[in-house]
């Protein structure tokens, strides 16, 4: 994703706000300003553009409530908005297939009120061979319900637009979340072409927009080639290993003194990372090896330890086993010591670099606060790891990373990163999205980063607080 504008959503209201995403997009501000709101929605479009499936905006770690608490109340009208919407714009692949100039796409969705719950009542699929010219994009699909006896779809292509409506009656059942299924765009425009072929279209009732012409079979395959996002985009993406987006709370598991193996499950606070990093340990020594040393290069950075094993209380694989690091870099090398004992930082940030650097891991990450309970030294090292992960040099692992954080020290070891080169990261693979409070709305200001890692295009308000306490501090 390139980019998401959010409208009558949590603390933003009618007026649409656009954030720009990078490889590593940082997200600052106050408290309670629409940080984790924000990368909740991210990872509901990802459930709706690649799996195709109503997104739970009470999963965990972002637990939203329902519709009411969700919709804007606007200060104006007193009230709830009776609809929010998300849009995200999706980086274009690097070379289309057919050597054509690469599809840029966008997918809007509209959600409203169902059984108390939010669901999915609009989605709109576009893509552009420019997206930098405004106007309407070469090709578009739009599917509506509206009610539980409506659904239509509207379609697009140079050749002109139509207008598809149906009355099917759908079971009026209360939603389950995350297990309700969308209906593929593009099996809706297959049914619109085989009934064009087959001669019974009267399901849809057809009318052209407009002065286009009659929809023919034609029509639809071009538009069919064009811009399903789930076969152009989404199986793409799951056969190039990129899973669902990978979302950390901002306080992790607590340590424990023995751990016993349990169902690796993924999980937003890291039960299941001691057992994870058990197993493999066990049962691939080799790629133990490899993401212990990195774990440890990282441990190293940030001068919390030197060495990371497992030990176990038996030989069996069920058989209880501890977390243990030390210190080995000290003139007297320090025993081994159990990760309960070496303060709570090393158990807190351990789930999150393992969740980034494990083989085979996703693609996105979204993070919040990941440098709770560090020392600014591990903020910094924490910093420059998220650069390394997210620049150039990292290749076809290359992962885009949004973060929640509070922290200066990670933001100017991006800065830095930045002006010295390192790792590939150039300014356009950052983005400073800062959330500006007013009243009961916020505004997003998408902040850049200059060649020498200076800040640009930032509001009068962005660090306004660390201004006035260095100047009180220099007694103005």
């Amino acid at each position: 994703m390139r980019s998401i504008t959010l409208r009558n959503f949590r603390c933003f209201g009618d007026e649409p706000q656009t954030a720009r995403l990078a490889p590593l997009t940082l997200l600052v501000g106050e408290n309670s300003s629409g940080k984790t709101s924000l990368m909740a929605m991210v990872r509901a479009m990802w459930d709706i553009a690649y799996d195709e499936r109503a997104p739970d905006f009470k999963e965990e770690p972002y637990d939203l409530g329902s519709f009411e608490d969700i919709a804007h109340r606007s200060r104006v009208r007193g009230q709830n908005a009776s609809e929010f919407q998300a849009t995200v714009e999706l980086t274009p692949p690097k070379r289309a297939r057919n050597g054509s100039r690469p599809q840029f796409s966008r997918l809007a969705v509209e959600f409203a009120e169902k059984w108390s719950a939010p669901v999915p009542v609009r989605r709109r699929a576009e893509v552009s061979t420019n997206p930098n010219v405004d106007g309407e994009p070469d090709f578009w699909i739009e599917h509506r319900t509206p009610d539980d006896e409506t659904e239509s779809l509207d379609v697009g292509t140079p050749d002109g637009a139509w207008r598809c409506v149906t009355s099917v009656p759908r079971e009026h059942t209360a939603p389950s979340a995350s297990q309700d299924p969308l209906v593929p765009l593009e099996s809706l425009s297959m049914r619109l072409r085989f009934g064009l072929r087959e001669g019974r279209s009267s399901r849809w009732n057809i009318q052209p927009l407009g002065s286009s012409p009659e929809l023919t079979e034609d029509i639809v395959v071009a538009l069919e080639r064009a811009v399903p996002l789930r076969r152009r985009i989404g199986r793409a993406a799951h056969g190039a290993g990129q899973l669902r987006p990978f979302a950390s709370a901002p306080v992790r598991s607590q340590p424990r003194r023995t751990y016993d193996p349990v169902r690796i499950t993924a999980d937003s606070f890291g039960d299941a990372i001691p057992t994870y990093l058990a197993q493999m340990e066990r049962r691939t020594p080799e790629a133990w090896q490899a993401l212990k040393a990195q774990l440890e290069e990282f441990g190293r950075s940030a001068e919390m330890f030197d060495e990371l094993k497992i030990r176990r209380h038996g030989k069996q694989e069920s058989d209880p086993f501890q977390l243990q690091v030390r210190r080995s870099a000290s003139p007297t090398a320090e025993p081994f010591r159990n990760l309960i004992d070496v303060g709570y930082g090393v158990s807190q940030v351990l789930p999150v670099i393992t969740e980034l650097l494990r083989p085979g891991g996703p693609q996105t990450a979204l993070l919040q606060q990941p440098e709770v309970h560090l020392h600014p030294v591990a903020q910094a090292s924490l910093g420059t790891l998220l650069c390394r992960l997210t620049g150039a040099d990292a290749g076809g692992h290359r992962k885009q990373i949004i973060v929640e954080t509070h922290s200066d020290f990670i933001i100017d070891r991006v800065r830095m990163a930045v002006r010295d080169e390192r790792g590939g990261l150039s300014p356009k693979d950052v983005s400073i999205v800062f959330f500006e409070r007013g009243g009961l709305d916020v505004r997003l200001h998408s902040i850049s980063v200059d060649r020498l890692g200076n800040v640009e295009g930032a509001p009068a308000g962005y660090r306004q607080f660390f201004l006035d306490e260095l100047q009180r501090s220099l007694g103005g």
